[in-house]
């Protein structure tokens, strides 16, 4: 899914709710997106490990030093050692995926009421939301 299929699916899932419209306008779920991005991102940078419940965990791994051959010369090369994020996902992501299953209208619907709420701010994107997702 990419980022502007991800908004028009949240701005169709908020246009669902009676007192949500507000937050349905495509300017205002591009910065919700963003936000997220920025705090997974800023989590990895500075923890290397980022896990949202239910979702998976994100985190930071060493790759090793490896020698591979380059297609168009055939002559090896060595690729040095380098970060790379790798994702792991929990057992009911997995479940879910397999059985088809859809995350429901009224989690999403429940994570923004509590965001308003509460008034989440950037520290708390990151810590205080994802257990609504549940």
């Amino acid at each position: 899914m990419t980022k502007v299929q991800m908004i028009g699916d949240l701005q169709a899932r908020l246009m669902k709710e009676a007192n949500s419209n507000r937050y349905a306008t495509k300017a205002y779920l591009e910065k919700v997106v963003d936000h997220i991005f920025d705090v997974i991102k800023d989590d990895l940078l500075t923890t290397g490990r980022t896990c949202i419940p239910n979702i998976g965990t994100f985190r930071v791994k060493l790759a090793r030093k490896r020698r591979v051959r380059d297609p168009r010369t055939a002559q090896l090369i060595t690729i040095p050692e380098h970060k790379v994020v790798k994702f792991t996902p929990t057992k009911p992501l997995k479940i879910d995926v397999a059985e088809g299953r859809r995350l429901h209208d009224a989690r999403w619907a429940e994570f923004f009421r509590y965001r308003d709420r509460v008034g989440l701010s950037h520290s708390t994107w990151g810590h205080g939301f994802s257990h609504m997702l549940v």
